[in-house]
């Protein structure tokens, strides 16, 4: 991460957690993210109330009856072939250290920061292009395309993965809503559906005649689920 501006603003947006439960979110986020090349497992270092310390990815945390347990994956570079594991009581936990952290933006923010730093934006003109043929795509298969306001978009290219990824989901929800004849005859009538940001707004979906307006912050992290959740809101507003 560059230095000065950039870091003072990521660094606004982290927040302080019980240790423990900083573990329990690099457990989810593990299992969120799975194999993605793109978003790499945060590597932290675990230091104990007796004065040891731990470095290595979290795998699992697990809480049985009153004990709860920290799984940690800990590589070797001497011995890359062996997977060597770490079962560390939670409650001796005393701190633990994040590695180069704006790789887990997403999760140290609670979202603010929707990206890590291998997801560069591309161009607005190039969002442009690209949600014009979704729309176009769609509007051929469902007859109600997808388009953006664009005016309300932040100046950045920050958020333009976010609504690319939105697009798309949109453009699956609607498959799924067309899939028997009451979704059809749901979106009889809806030619367009607007995608618009707007600052601090969660995901809402509102029918108005031909068109189906669908509201977002796309500065910060899209849902979990996105095109479930899409087509939840999409199928609540028909």
């Amino acid at each position: 991460m560059a230095t000065g501006p950039e870091t003072h603003l990521f660094l606004n947006k982290c927040r302080a957690k019980d240790p423990r439960i900083l573990l329990r979110d690099c457990a989810e986020y593990r299992a969120k993210v799975g194999d993605d090349a793109k978003k790499p497992l945060p590597r932290v270092t675990l230091f104990t109330t007796t004065g040891q310390s731990f470095a290595g990815h979290v795998v699992h945390v697990l809480r049985e009856r009153d004990a709860e347990t920290v799984l940690l994956h800990v590589p070797d570079e001497a011995r890359p072939e062996a997977v060597d594991l770490v079962y560390v009581a939670a409650e001796r936990v005393a701190a633990v250290q994040v590695h180069d952290a704006e790789w887990a933006a997403p999760l140290l923010t609670g979202g603010e920061v929707a990206r890590v730093p291998s997801e560069q934006p591309q161009s607005r003109l190039q969002l442009k292009r690209e949600v014009r043929e979704i729309g176009q795509r769609m509007a051929k298969e469902f007859n109600a395309g997808v388009d953006v306001d664009w005016d309300t978009l932040p100046r950045s290219d920050v958020p333009n993965l976010n609504v690319l990824d939105l697009a798309r989901g949109v453009e699956t929800a609607v498959r799924k809503v067309l899939r028997d004849k009451l979704g059809k005859d749901a979106m009889k009538g809806v030619r367009r559906i607007l995608l618009r940001h707007q600052a601090g707004a969660r995901l809402t979906c509102e029918k108005d005649h031909e068109s189906v307006l669908l509201v977002l912050d796309v500065d910060k992290s899209l849902p979990e689920g996105l095109d479930r959740v899409v087509e939840e809101r999409l199928t609540g507003a028909l």
